[in-house]
This record gives C-alpha cells, structure tokens and sequence, in this order.
C-alpha cells in the first residue's frame, strides 16, 4: 500500500521517537544500519521529513536527526502524507483513474473498511503510541 520510501521513512521516524531527543541526536549512518536501510536513500528520506517537520535535523561535528516532544506528538499519518501524498488512502487498488463508493472497481468495496480503519488510527494515533509498543509490546522495526 505504501511505496518503499514510506515503509522506510516509518520504521526510521518510529526509531527516532524511540531512540533520539534534542540532546541524542542520530546520524544516517547509525541509523540506515541499524535498520537495514541504504544510507543514501534513507538520507533523502529523513531529510525531506526535516523540511516538512516531521522531524528535526542539525548540522555540524553533534549534528543529526532527532525528534522533539512535539514531533512525538504528532500524528504518524504526517510521515505518510510527506512521503507518499495524501492520495495514498483513496487511489484505487486496481489503478483506475476513477474509483468511487458511486463507481466502484471491483476491490474497492472489500479495501475500503480496511484502508479507512488504517487512516483513522494513523491519524488518531502519535507516532509515541506507536513507538511505545516497541518496549511495551513486543513490536519490532527489524527482524
């Protein structure tokens, strides 16, 4: 459903909450291998998140990428919306240019309840309700 640069923008925004603050920063490279992640693409990621402060970065000999109590905060639909658009939970799942409850493809009705569901708790859930799981939960960002 998502495009490999939002799984990945995911997995690195939930290691942040979990793992930085303003005086943890993380670099690329910690962070690219920790989560299995080419470095260079990961790199475009996070810093496209930065611009759109989704998270923070700072430059410099204690540069890095790091989130704040407000990134935290945040609801975990941002890193979708940065990455992929917001388009991405009413495009059709056949790739018609059309698809509509009034004009339906043929999966749209079996993928609608289960794409709405996802965009409600992504959008009523921060990205720390999502990261506390990894300690709480048993939940992993790598295998």
């Amino acid at each position: 459903m998502f495009s490999k640069s939002c799984e990945y923008g995911i997995r690195a925004s939930l290691y942040l909450v979990a793992n930085s603050s303003i005086e943890k920063r993380i670099g690329i490279i910690p962070i690219a291998d920790k989560l299995e992640i080419p470095s260079p693409f990961l790199g475009k990621i996070l810093q496209k998140l930065a611009r759109e402060g989704v998270i923070h970065s700072a430059k410099g000999p204690h540069g890095g990428f790091y989130t704040t109590e407000e990134d935290v905060n945040q609801p975990l639909i941002n890193v979708i919306h940065t990455l992929d658009g917001p388009n991405v939970f009413t495009s059709c799942a056949a790739g018609l240019k059309e698809c509509s409850d009034e004009k339906p493809c043929p999966l749209h009705n079996d993928i609608k309840p289960f794409r709405d569901a996802l965009r409600d708790s992504l959008t009523n859930k921060s990205m720390m309700d999502f990261a506390d799981t990894l300690e709480n939960d048993g939940t992993y960002l790598v295998l």
